[in-house]
């Protein structure tokens, strides 16, 4: 592809919000090899816009892109990887924030649900069994959270390669954690942790689609053994 106008076939998955947006901010290798970042109607002749919701409700779309003509007024200018790799970073540890925030709720729900419930004429919080499976996802999530402090503090550091294997490392402690917890969470609500009304059960949701957008577990450890080597 060249600054100029030139046909591209290429097809982007998962663009948050991207079925209500008027612009979307694209990178494309140029032919002299650099990185060209573009700014683009979706609306455009050679563009579809496929418009869904995820699990929790989250509005996402898939943009194809077949013989789509992109001029060289599009061009924003050139970008090297490493920056790009930076901004998605930056949106990485955003959403293990986000993640974090999530788990410390659904926690203080489940807290509060099983200090009120009573069964057999007492609070559930008062058996042993449920006791220990509250406390156990409380100390994950208190790793989780000292997890992206280090991240945050490695971000400020300013070492290219240390802020990377930390913030691959937040993701992997948080999204390894996440899903099980927010189960957890559920489970001690009962049947009522299961309905699609009450709020608990959007935590463990929003978990699975957090965890799927900028790389999974997997794709994360394998990045951080990568940058350890």
């Amino acid at each position: 592809m060249t600054a100029a106008a030139s046909g591209c076939r290429a097809r982007r998955s998962w663009f948050r919000g991207g079925g209500d947006a008027d612009r979307l901010l694209l990178s494309a290798t140029l032919d002299d090899g650099t990185i060209g970042l573009f700014l683009v109607d979706p609306a455009a002749t050679g563009t579809t816009v496929s418009r869904y919701a995820t699990i929790d409700d989250g509005a996402v779309a898939d943009v194809a892109f077949d013989a789509f003509i992109i001029g060289s007024e599009s061009l924003l200018g050139r970008i090297d990887i490493e920056a790009i790799d930076d901004a998605l970073d930056d949106a990485r540890l955003a959403l293990c924030a986000d993640a974090l925030g999530g788990l410390e709720r659904a926690i203080a729900m489940t807290s509060d649900y099983l200090s009120t419930r009573s069964q057999f004429g007492q609070p559930l919080a008062s058996f042993q069994a449920l006791q220990h499976s509250l406390v156990e996802i409380f100390i994950d999530t208190d790793s989780i959270r000292s997890s992206l402090y280090q991240a945050v503090a490695a971000v400020h550091d300013g070492d290219g390669v240390a802020r990377r294997r930390a913030i691959s490392s937040c993701w992997v402690k948080t999204f390894g954690a996440a899903k099980r917890i927010a189960g957890t969470a559920v489970h001690l609500h009962g049947g009522i942790g299961m309905t699609t009304e009450y709020q608990v059960g959007h935590y463990l949701r929003r978990m699975m689609v957090s965890e799927r957008s900028f790389g999974d577990v997997e794709h994360h450890l394998a990045r951080y053994m990568a940058l350890s080597t």
